[in-house]
C-alpha cells in the first residue's frame, strides 16, 4: 500500500471512530430475572403479563427511531419473568435512555408501567409490586382505558405501526378484562386499535389479503 493509500485508510478509520463516539455505538442488554408480587402480601402473582420494550430514540430530540426488541411473558407460579439478553447491535444514531420500559397487567390489579430511570429501576433480581384493585368498577374501567390507550399510542405510531400485534398475551388479557367490564354494566375500555376488525395496520392480516 502506498503512503497516500495508508493515509486515506487511516483517515477513514479516524472518521468512523469519531462517528461511533459522537453519534452512536454498540447497543446491548443483559439477561435479567424480575419478580412480580402482590404489593400487600408480597406473594408472587401467577398469570401476570409483562411486556418489556427497548425503544431507540434520537440522542438530541428524543425522536422515536425503532424498537430494538420487544419481549412478552406471562408469569408462572413463582411470579418470575426472565428477560433474554440481546445484542450487540450497532446503530449510528440514537440512544436507549431510560430503557427498557416494562408494562405489567393482570386483571384485579392496577396496571404498572415502569421506566428504567438511569438504569437503576430494572436490574437482575428486581421485584415489581402490583397494587390490588381497590377502586370502584367504574374507576377501574377508566384506569384500564388510560392504560390501553397509552399502550396503543406507544405501539402504533410512525415510523413504525401496529407493533402491538407482537403483544398477543397482553391483548388477550385486556380483551378478557374488557369483557368482564362490559358484563358488569360498564362501557368497553378497549381502543379501536385492539379490535379484531381494526384495518389500520399496513401489516395486519386483513390488509395483507387486500394487496393486489
Amino acid at each position: 500500500m502506498t503512503a497516500k493509500g495508508r493515509f486515506l485508510f487511516a483517515g477513514i478509520g479516524i472518521a468512523a471512530v469519531a462517528a461511533w463516539v459522537i453519534y452512536g455505538g454498540v447497543l446491548h442488554s443483559p439477561s435479567m430475572t424480575l419478580r412480580i408480587v402482590d404489593a400487600r402480601t408480597e406473594q408472587p402473582i401467577e398469570g401476570a403479563v409483562a411486556v418489556t420494550s427497548w425503544l431507540l430514540v434520537g440522542s438530541v430530540n428524543a425522536r422515536r427511531i425503532e424498537y430494538l426488541d420487544i419481549q412478552e411473558f406471562a408469569t408462572g407460579n413463582d411470579g418470575q419473568v426472565r428477560l433474554a439478553a440481546w445484542g450487540p447491535l450497532f446503530r449510528l444514531k440514537g440512544s436507549l435512555l431510560d430503557q427498557p420500559v416494562i408494562r405489567v397487567f393482570v386483571e384485579g390489579y392496577d396496571p404498572l408501567v415502569k421506566f428504567n430511570l438511569g438504569g437503576q429501576a430494572l436490574r437482575d433480581g428486581t421485584t415489581l409490586r402490583l397494587e390490588p384493585k381497590t377502586s370502584s368498577d367504574a374507576d377501574y374501567a377508566l384506569l384500564l382505558r388510560l392504560y390501553s390507550e397509552q399502550l396503543a399510542a406507544d405501539f402504533d405510531m410512525p415510523p413504525f405501526q401496529c407493533e402491538f400485534r407482537r403483544l398477543p398475551r397482553m391483548l388477550g388479557a385486556l380483551e378478557t378484562a374488557d369483557k368482564h367490564t362490559v358484563d358488569s354494566g360498564q362501557k368497553s375500555f378497549l381502543p379501536k386499535e385492539f379490535s379484531a376488525t381494526y384495518g389500520g395496520c399496513p401489516r395486519s392480516p386483513e390488509n395483507e389479503s387486500k394487496k393486489p
